[in-house]
């Protein structure tokens, strides 16, 4: 579960070099467990997608309240336009599928290398037999809306269910380039509240430092995300790589390695004999609970396979839960606007609580 490398993968390999060699940004679940689509363990974790300059990409995020979404500042930094997030379990078996459920910004000519997000609507593109964008006689990019009609999650319909909304990053990010100072935490502002899911809750200031070193490593921390998943691929080089297909929530265990007092450090190695798997490509910005509470997002790993150590931002420490808390207090459960119309209170949300 780890979102498509962006740009601050150079700040993010110089900023922790210091740490333990290369690192990537975090990703799909390896070794973990599909969640069930009839019966989620996790409804509350959501995949979004977004615009940045250089294009679109994935993250993972949990729904905290209503109309606030938790997930990484390096998904929610420098992103252009509106963001929109599902909570469908299953969203497409490959890149086919991909191509009808999930929505493009009406800029997009169909690649995804650029875009202007979704304040304007969800679209399709429609393509031709050989995976091409149709163009009219004009030469434009055929468009049309995108439906947002599908059925309940758990039906496999091939139709997810989209919301849109306004991301906020926490005003002391460091764009990693500073591991003690990291706050890598952001959060979207939804333009309509989701019901019929439960959302997640935050674990109190000083959860994990409530734990001495020798029992802290003996606990299991979930995570769950939209990541990609390290396996051999169909055809061509047979080195396990992480494949973008199938898009599905996944979950894992994980045991906790080490702890500063910024981030959580977990083991992913699903050959660990105490846990199931660990974060990759896509998973950035989803969550890390322990004892049903979150502790941390996603923020990056340390190698290309997803195989090793992965880096949770806390958000049990005063810096980042009380800006959390500040946008909890400022945003109401209430209210619904259409993608062109600003969000409801997120204006409020920045200034108060403030935003990069």
């Amino acid at each position: 579960m780890q979102r498509d490398i962006r740009r601050v993968l150079l700040a993010l390999l110089v900023a922790l070099a210091t740490l333990a060699g290369a690192t990537t940004l975090a990703g799909a679940i390896t070794g973990g467990t599909d969640d069930d689509p009839l019966d989620p363990a996790h409804p509350e974790v959501g995949l979004m997608f977004f615009y940045a300059a250089d294009g679109r990409y994935r993250c993972s995020a949990t729904l905290i309240e209503p109309r606030v979404v938790l997930t990484a500042a390096h998904c929610t930094y420098g992103d252009v336009g509106k963001v929109a997030i599902t909570f469908d379990t299953q969203v497409a078996g490959d890149a086919v599928a991909a191509r009808t459920a999930l929505p493009r910004a009406i800029d997009d000519p169909g690649t995804g290398l650029e875009g202007s997000g979704y304040t304007d609507g969800l679209w399709l593109v429609s393509y031709d037999a050989d995976g091409q964008p149709i163009v009219d006689d004009d030469g434009n990019v055929v468009r049309t809306p995108y439906p947002n009609d599908g059925a309940p999650d758990g039906t496999a319909d091939g139709s997810p269910v989209w919301i849109t909304g306004t991301v906020l990053s926490h005003p002391e990010y460091s764009d990693f380039t500073d591991i003690r100072n990291w706050n890598d935490t952001g959060v979207i502002i939804l333009d309509e509240p989701v019901t019929g899911i439960e959302p997640a809750e935050l674990a109190p200031v000083g959860t994990l430092d409530g734990f001495r070193q020798k029992d802290l490593v003996k606990q299991l921390v979930r995570t769950v995300g939209y990541g990609t998943e390290v396996r051999q691929a169909e055809g061509g080089a047979q080195k396990p790589t992480p494949q973008s297909y199938p898009l599905r929530r996944q979950l894992a265990d994980e045991k906790p390695q080490k702890l500063t007092d910024q981030i959580l450090q977990l083991n992913g190695n699903e050959k660990d004999p105490f846990g199931t798997g660990g974060t990759c490509f896509g998973d950035s910005g989803g969550p890390a609970f322990l004892g049903g509470q979150i502790v941390g997002d996603t923020s990056y790993g340390y190698t290309s396979n997803c195989r090793y150590l992965g880096g949770y931002q806390r958000t049990d420490i005063a810096v980042v839960h009380d800006w959390l808390t500040c946008v909890l207090d400022v945003v109401g459960d209430t209210g619904a606007v259409p993608s062109t119309a600003p969000t409801p209170d997120a204006a409020t949300a920045a200034a108060t609580c403030g935003t990069l």
